[in-house]
């Protein structure tokens, strides 16, 4: 009921196309990019903050930790998979450094969306969700957490980082976490999105 639930809110209240007005393909993949260009590629957004929240493209996002900016974030998150979806129906993005197309999936989204609530950092990261997807580079390959129900159907789990300067001050690489699928090795699926702190 409740992943009924999350994809009747994914697909009804934020994949609406008139509230697709991101274009995120207009970047072309290039085999070796540089820090400074992966700036670039960041979309173009202002950051501004007050004392209570953080402003970036058009979005509020909370700062402080409580049950209420949770939810906000949450949903902020949402939003973000739902536009992009809006834009990507094949709900795959290549990836220049694996070789290989990064899958979206149901479990890879609410792992992501749960994550990326807990800290104001992880959801500005996802502002730049396609540009992750696109530019990560891996860093190395764990076996995936017995005690973690979530990673059981994984033969292992790819670290990746994009290092971009586009969030400074605030941090400067994401991390995105890919699994392996057991049943097929060819396929790579989006885990959880969060920031390496320095």
């Amino acid at each position: 009921m409740r992943k009924q639930k999350a994809w009747w809110f994914l697909k009804n209240v934020y994949l609406c196309p008139r509230i697709n007005q991101i274009k995120m393909d207009k970047f072309p993949i290039k085999t070796a990019i540089t820090t400074e260009e992966l700036a670039d590629k960041i979309l173009p957004f202002k950051i501004q903050e007050d004392a209570d929240n953080i402003y970036i493209l058009d979005y509020t996002i909370p700062k402080s930790n409580n049950k209420k900016n949770f939810k906000m974030r949450e949903q902020i998150v949402w939003s973000i998979y739902g536009k992009w979806q809006a834009i990507h129906e094949t709900k795959k993005r290549y990836n220049n450094a694996l070789k290989s197309d990064i899958l979206i999936r149901f479990e890879g989204i609410t792992e992501t969306v749960q994550k990326a609530a807990r800290n104001y950092k992880y959801t500005m990261a996802m502002c730049a969700f396609d540009e992750v997807l696109q530019y990560s580079i891996e860093v190395k390959r764990d076996k995936p957490k017995k005690e973690v129900e979530n990673q059981k159907r994984y033969k292992e789990m790819i670290i990746m980082n994009l290092q971009t300067e586009a969030f400074k001050p605030y941090f400067e690489n994401i991390k995105m976490t890919v699994g392996v699928l057991r049943t097929d090795e060819s396929k790579k699926i989006q885990y959880c999105i969060s920031t390496i702190e320095q």
